[in-house]
């Protein structure tokens, strides 16, 4: 995956890359860690954006899903690293 970020916008096969990443992340940590449960609505959101072609929204939307997996890892680095 590249280094570019929403602004710069990924391709739409580097956003659904991401969006797996950040599913298969949730679907092995969600048990363990509850505190990720406000995670799965948001990368819904932005699967939903990708269903519907829109890339750019979709990518900004995991970029926030991943944003709040990094600041629940800092509230608790028992958690694995996202």
């Amino acid at each position: 995956m590249t280094t570019a970020g929403p602004r710069e916008g990924l391709t739409r096969s580097e956003a659904g890359q991401l969006l797996v990443i950040l599913f298969r992340y949730l679907e092995a940590n969600i048990a363990a860690f509850p505190s990720l449960l406000p995670a799965v609505d948001r990368l819904r959101e932005a699967v939903a954006l990708y269903g519907r072609d829109d890339t750019t929204a979709a990518t900004e939307q995991a970029v926030g899903v991943y944003g709040f997996l990094r600041g629940a890892w800092v509230a608790n680095p028992a958690m694995p690293m996202p």
